[in-house]
C-alpha cells in the first residue's frame, strides 16, 4: 500500500510538470528552425550543399530562389500581419 500511495504522488508531480516536456520539445524543434533559417540567410553555399545531397535539381539556383521566397514571405507576412502571437487581423 505505501509504494502505491508514493507511485501516485510521483505520477501526479509528473502530471503537473508537463509543461516542462513540452517546453524541451518546443526548444529542441526550435532549434532546427533556426538553424535552418539561419542556413539560408548566411551560408547560401552551405545550403546549397544540403539541397545538392538531397538530390534536389540545380541546387545553387533553388537555395538563392528559396532564400529570396523566404525572407520576401516573412516580410509580407508582416506586414499583414504585425501582431507577434499570430492572430490575424479581420
Amino acid at each position: 500500500m505505501q509504494i502505491r500511495k508514493h507511485l501516485e504522488e510521483m505520477r501526479g508531480l509528473l502530471n503537473r510538470q508537463e509543461w516542462v516536456a513540452q517546453l524541451l520539445v518546443r526548444l529542441f524543434v526550435g532549434y532546427f528552425f533556426v538553424e535552418t533559417g539561419r542556413g539560408k540567410l548566411h551560408n547560401l553555399d552551405g545550403f546549397a550543399r544540403r539541397f545538392a545531397g538531397w538530390g534536389i535539381p540545380h541546387p545553387y539556383f533553388n537555395a538563392a530562389y528559396v532564400r529570396i521566397y523566404r525572407v520576401r514571405r516573412r516580410n509580407v507576412d508582416h506586414v499583414r500581419n504585425p501582431d507577434p502571437s499570430g492572430r490575424r487581423y479581420q
